[in-house]
């Protein structure tokens, strides 16, 4: 059963001033099979927002009245492999980022990409916090929004950038990166005691790279075929930014020695993609990491978590005080921006996210922490399941 801990949230009532509408879409494909949504704003059904100190982002009336309570919850329950459910949910609560005219066009694909970012941060937020963290889904969710395919919304329109998912500044480094040539110091270095020397946060100090690998992941060349992780532009540019580039700051460094000892010990990741996983250039039994790499992860983790949601803050969300009404509002320039607001205030470890137990549901639901007997959303869902449990007994005899 999945677990997302999470938090109450540290504010009062706060309203939200968002440019939003409901809007209808539908969906198209092109010849190529390229999927694209239209997007038709309804002009005369605005929606309105507030921040709730008990259940975070809300919609409300023009008024202040609450409709509906939490929607990082609601967004957090879609099944990722459901196309209509996602579109659905941008209906009835706006589209991710302002419309600026009636009908605008967008790849589908970018719309759940930009999605299953805003979940892999909720779980990474949620991991973090708790005593006795998934390592696994942590492993995932920080790869993925490291190394996952950026995500710029377009609208096809008009051909204008909607949207950029942030890059942290230390996969930004890798990729501007030349790959390194090996100096006669190198050569020296590498004769004499057959590996290079290099400054090393992971192994607290200093670690010693084998010489003959890192001249054969560099070379790039595979002539047996038999090292296919070699030809990676990806990873050839990683092994030469973690040998010379020692002048980062430490956050950084941190990120890229993470990652080199990832691929160099665990695997050199082909691609990579929230929903489906990763997937791996050679397929192991095994891909446990040590306890220095366990380590590194929960360091990087936060680095990463850290960066998406300060970037995604402070490009879009602000706080506005009225000299007319003595009051104050926070302005967020989209649905997107006002979503990862809650996740600015959430405090894990207050409350829990759980994955129904009912394997024919989907569906996420809010219990106290310290409810662990709860494990289904609703009554029907709990009866559903033990009438499944019973039809399995009675069907094998057990």
């Amino acid at each position: 059963m999945d677990t997302i801990e999470i938090s109450g949230f540290e504010l009062g009532v706060e309203t939200f001033s968002l440019p939003s509408n409901k809007c209808r879409i539908k969906k198209y494909s092109t010849n190529d099979g390229t999927a694209f949504i239209n997007v038709e704003k309804i002009p005369d059904e605005p929606l309105y927002y507030s921040f709730d100190g008990i259940n975070g982002l809300c919609l409300t009336t023009k008024y202040g009245s609450v409709r509906k309570k939490n929607l990082l919850l609601e967004l957090s329950s879609l099944d990722l492999s459901n196309e209509d459910s996602i579109l659905h949910f941008l209906e009835d609560n706006g589209f991710f980022f302002p419309l600026q005219s009636t009908v605008s066009t967008f790849r589908l694909n970018d719309c759940t990409n930009i999605l299953q970012r805003i979940i892999a941060t909720t779980e990474l937020i949620s991991e973090l916090g708790t005593i006795h963290p998934d390592i696994e889904r942590i492993t995932l969710s920080t790869l993925y929004l490291l190394l996952g395919e950026r995500v710029e919304i377009y609208n096809e329109d008009s051909k204008r950038s909607v949207f950029t998912s942030p890059l942290h500044e230390a996969v930004n480094i890798i990729n501007s990166s030349s790959i390194a040539i090996n100096t006669d110091y190198d050569s020296d270095e590498a004769a004499e005691k057959g590996s290079y020397t290099i400054k090393d946060t992971v192994y607290n100090g200093t670690y010693e790279l084998d010489a003959d690998d890192y001249d054969s992941i560099i070379s790039g060349e595979d002539p047996w075929h038999s090292n296919p992780e070699n030809t990676d532009t990806l990873y050839r540019k990683l092994a030469s930014v973690y040998k010379t580039n020692h002048n980062l700051n430490r956050n950084a460094r941190r990120v890229i020695d993470f990652l080199f000892h990832y691929m160099y010990e665990v695997g050199v990741i082909k691609r990579i993609d929230y929903k489906d996983g990763i997937v791996y250039y050679n397929e192991l039994e095994s891909r446990n990491m040590n306890n220095h790499l366990k380590a590194a992860l929960l360091v990087v983790a936060r680095i990463t978590v850290t960066n998406e949601i300060n970037t995604i803050i402070s490009r879009s969300v602000r706080p506005f005080f009225s000299a007319n009404t003595l009051d104050t509002t926070w302005h967020a320039t989209s649905l997107y921006a006002a979503l990862f607001f809650s996740l600015f205030y959430m405090r894990p470890g207050k409350s829990v996210f759980k994955r129904c137990a009912n394997p024919s549901c989907n569906k996420y639901f809010s219990v106290s922490s310290t409810n662990g007997r709860k494990i289904y959303c609703c009554k029907k869902c709990r009866d559903a399941n033990n009438s499944r449990k019973h039809r399995i007994k009675v069907k094998t005899g057990t």
